[in-house]
């Protein structure tokens, strides 16, 4: 099984490509924030009068990440011991930390990582989020919150950055599989309903979704405690074309 992976080199390019396609929105709403890497982007390029909603459904992911910007700094060490009791504590913010940063290749408690090839995985981590968190801490209208995507209800005309689960991946959250036709269909009405600018990440999409930029990266294949290789894909931006029919 794949897994998906993040967007950390992408994240200007779909930034970029995102607001110079997109005018007049007051909101940008991002449901599957993960590792930040886009919104931090966003914070950088979007006008400082559109307000950021920001949110995930996994709650130490967001415990974590509304935390960090209130000024918490996670521990550089976690010896392995604590991280097995963290695994299956109560959620918090070390639990998430320990959960994303301290496994390997970030996959959620996918492998003891802080030992992993000698790199230091902490404060690669805390370097890098340090770094998404600049630009978010300068905007005035922010908002971090756990949601489920099927809970949102957009305001008209806005800007939605969509970065599910790929079919065909394992879940970067480690929960139930996700529905993927499910995705879609909310993700049809908010364009259609809605009249938002609806952008998803993702390998392949429905016939009435056409493809606005692409881009090749690699994703883990295999189980991660056993030992993985890379295998090279091409993701793409979509868009909905309502003009295709289904």
């Amino acid at each position: 099984m794949r897994y998906q992976g993040g967007k950390m080199r992408q994240a200007k390019s779909l930034a970029l490509e995102m607001v110079s396609s997109s005018t007049h929105a007051s909101t940008y709403y991002e449901p599957f924030l993960g590792g930040g890497s886009v919104a931090a982007q966003m914070a950088r390029l979007l006008p400082h009068h559109v307000e950021m909603r920001l949110s995930d459904s996994q709650p130490d992911l967001i415990l974590l990440w509304q935390a960090v910007l209130s000024g918490y700094e996670p521990p550089l060490t976690l010896d392995r011991e604590t991280y097995e009791l963290l695994r299956h504590g109560a959620p918090s913010p070390e639990r998430g930390w320990a959960g994303f940063a301290g496994s390997y290749c970030g996959k959620w408690f996918g492998g003891y990582g802080p030992t992993a090839s000698g790199r230091d995985y902490l404060s690669e981590s805390w370097r890098a989020m340090q770094k998404k968190m600049a630009p978010l801490c300068t905007r005035k209208s922010v908002s971090v919150s756990q949601l489920d995507y099927r809970e949102l209800y957009p305001a008209p005309g806005s800007i939605i950055y969509l970065d599910p689960p790929y079919e065909g991946t394992t879940s970067f959250v480690g929960v139930d599989a996700f529905n993927t036709a499910e995705f879609w269909s909310v993700a049809r009405s908010w364009a259609q309903d809605a009249c938002c600018h609806v952008y998803v990440s993702e390998f392949a999409a429905p016939a009435d979704w056409r493809p606005i930029r692409s881009d090749e990266r690699f994703s883990v294949v295999g189980v991660i405690s056993l030992g993985a290789e890379a295998k090279r894909d091409k993701e793409y931006l979509f868009v909905y074309d309502g003009e295709t029919s289904l």
